[in-house]
This record gives C-alpha cells, sequence and structure tokens, in this order.
C-alpha cells in the first residue's frame, strides 16, 4: 500500500466509522445507500428524542422492524430525492409514507428539517464513498447519484454561515422556508467562481464541502 492509499484508507475508516467494512466491501447501490443512511440517521434525528440516538436504541425499546428492516425501506427512496428537482416538495409529497416507517421510533413529529437532513447527509455520504473508492481503485460496482442535483444538507452551522439566525434546521416545516435557504447557497456558490467545477459536480452539496468546519 503506497502512501496515498495508506491516508486515504485512513481518512475512509474515520468518515464512516463502524459503516466502514460496509464502505469498503459493498457490491451494489442498496448496500452503500443503507450504510450511509445508518450514518445519516444519527445526524437527523439525535435531538428528536434521548431514547431515539440510533438504532442500537431500537430493540431495547422493543421495535418489531429491525434497524435493517426500516433501514432497507427507505433505501429505495434516496435514489429518487437525488434526482428530485425540488428536494423541499418531495419531502412533503413523501412525508406521510415516511413518517409511517418511522412512526415507531419517534416520540415527536418528524419536521422537513429532520428529513432533509437525513436524505441530503446520505447523499453527500454516498458521494464521499464513491470517491473513496475511485481513489483507492476499488472497483466502482455502485453508480453515482445525481450529485450535480444535490442540496446541502441544513444544519446549525451552515445556518450560522449564511446569517440566519432565527432559524433552526430542526423546526424547519415548510418547503418555501427549505427553499430560500437553498437558494442563499446557490446564490453565494456562483459568486464564488473558483468553486465553478465543484459546484458543477456536485450542486449545493458543494457548499457544505467548503463551508462546513
Amino acid at each position: 500500500m503506497n502512501e496515498k492509499n495508506m491516508g486515504l484508507t485512513f481518512l475512509l475508516a474515520v468518515t464512516f466509522g463502524n459503516q466502514y467494512s460496509k464502505i469498503k466491501i459493498a457490491k451494489n447501490d442498496d448496500d452503500i445507500i443503507a450504510a450511509c443512511l445508518t450514518l445519516a440517521w444519527g445526524d437527523a434525528f439525535r435531538h428528536v428524542t434521548k431514547n431515539a440516538t440510533g438504532f442500537a436504541k431500537w430493540k431495547e425499546r422493543d421495535q418489531k422492524e429491525s434497524k435493517e428492516d426500516v433501514v432497507n425501506s427507505l433505501v429505495k427512496h434516496v435514489p429518487s430525492f437525488a434526482d428530485a428537482d425540488d428536494k423541499g416538495d418531495w419531502i412533503i409529497q413523501h412525508h406521510e409514507a415516511l413518517d409511517s416507517l418511522l412512526r415507531k421510533v419517534k416520540q415527536t413529529p418528524l419536521q422537513l428539517g429532520h428529513y432533509q437532513k437525513l436524505f441530503n447527509m446520505t447523499v453527500k455520504l454516498h458521494a464521499c464513498a464513491w470517491i473513496f473508492r475511485k481513489e483507492l481503485g476499488i472497483e466502482n460496482r455502485i453508480n453515482k447519484l445525481a450529485y450535480e442535483k444535490a442540496d446541502c444538507p441544513i444544519d446549525s452551522i451552515i445556518l450560522e454561515t449564511l446569517g440566519y439566525k432565527n432559524i433552526k434546521w430542526s423546526k424547519i416545516d415548510r418547503a418555501d422556508c427549505y427553499n430560500k435557504i437553498q437558494g442563499s447557497i446557490e446564490s453565494t456558490l456562483k459568486e464564488e467562481s473558483e468553486f465553478k467545477d465543484v459546484k458543477t459536480s456536485y450542486g449545493r452539496l458543494a457548499y457544505d464541502f467548503l463551508y462546513w468546519k
């Protein structure tokens, strides 16, 4: 193993934690998406309830569905979300169906803000997995999602960089609010000409790669 691959392997492990081995050996799209969803879960729902910070808690609460069941049910939605031109509207349209999948694990209502974080983070992690596998020379049997259409995951750090001081990402419940924030991200990226290439390849997700600290 050369120095580049050694460094990339370390970064892959740091990025994906307990999903590292799954990301490295995955043979198909669904395996990669499931691993990315599992990681994104913690970011999206950790504030919903103290007892639902991750899949490990589910069995303690006697859930009928295992984590694999729920993840596998969500996997099919990710490519559709990634390909949507208006992701805020996509979440509104699918909100009831998504809630029905997660009803047994949530203690409080899930907002658009929670779902945008789950799906946008999943797309971000999927892009990272694809890049890592390509650079490490691992055969990419997985297909790219529509990264060029990707939105930036909205969280407190992103909102702060944009000057939105009175909005909490977990309280976003309207598509127009979500789209306004994404519009601000779009405008910022357009002002930065040196980011043109990465913007073309990764859409508004480029803002997360460039500004999230």
